[in-house]
């Protein structure tokens, strides 16, 4: 973790609401600390801490004061499911747009997803920013590079502001997100500590591949 140095990223998110959840707007705080990282406000009362040491997930409700704790099998295996065992890489074109977004100068890609979930982005991605603390996080999975700001592998930055439209089950979602800070201060230990009163939830058991549910 020495060879790291702390982060922290502030972005602005909206978007409409979608399976039942309601419409956001808020922000979105990441705190990434060695192999430690925490998202905080993912989701309605939701947040989320990721320890790569262990290879555990902490996903935290603050309302209920609950913690389900899952593993990178239990993540890798629930994308499999959602993607019906294919993983769509995403594609990127350059727009030839640029533009300077809180001081972070960038360039516009559209990005665009498909599968289960499919989506269209356009993206403003800044080479600004340096990334190598994000990218051992964005590599564990799909669904945690999304959540980490993730890119196709051929581009390298952050994105400093994107608009999407997804389609998910026949549902169209849209997505805005603008990054507001990013600081390098010292972040406390206890950030990532789950609070002592949460109760313990296990994560539910998934069907194996091939067989089927009644």
């Amino acid at each position: 973790g020495s060879l790291f140095a702390d982060l922290t990223i502030v972005q602005k998110v909206e978007s409409s609401g979608v399976m039942g959840q309601p419409p956001r707007n808020g922000t979105m705080t990441i705190y990434i600390k060695g192999s430690m990282a925490k998202i905080e406000n993912m989701g309605p009362s939701m947040s989320e801490i990721v320890d790569l040491d262990s290879g555990k997930f902490y996903m935290m409700n603050a309302t209920q004061k609950t913690v389900m704790v899952m593993t990178t099998d239990n993540i890798k295996q629930f994308s499999g499911m959602m993607g019906n065992g294919k993983v769509a890489s995403p594609t990127a074109e350059k727009t030839g747009n640029s533009k300077t977004v809180n001081g972070f100068s960038c360039e516009e890609y559209k990005i665009t997803t498909r599968g289960l979930v499919s989506s269209q982005t356009l993206a403003c991605i800044s080479d600004q920013i340096d990334t190598k603390d994000i990218e051992k996080f964005r590599q564990l999975s799909a669904d945690l590079s999304k959540q980490f700001g993730g890119l196709p592998p051929e581009i390298k930055g952050y994105p400093v502001i994107s608009d999407a439209k997804l389609t998910v089950m026949g549902k169209e979602v849209t997505t805005h997100s603008e990054l507001v800070s990013v600081s390098k201060d010292a972040i406390p230990d206890s950030i990532f500590v789950v609070p002592p009163d949460y109760q313990v939830r296990e994560m539910p058991k998934l069907p194996r591949p091939g067989l089927a549910t009644k």
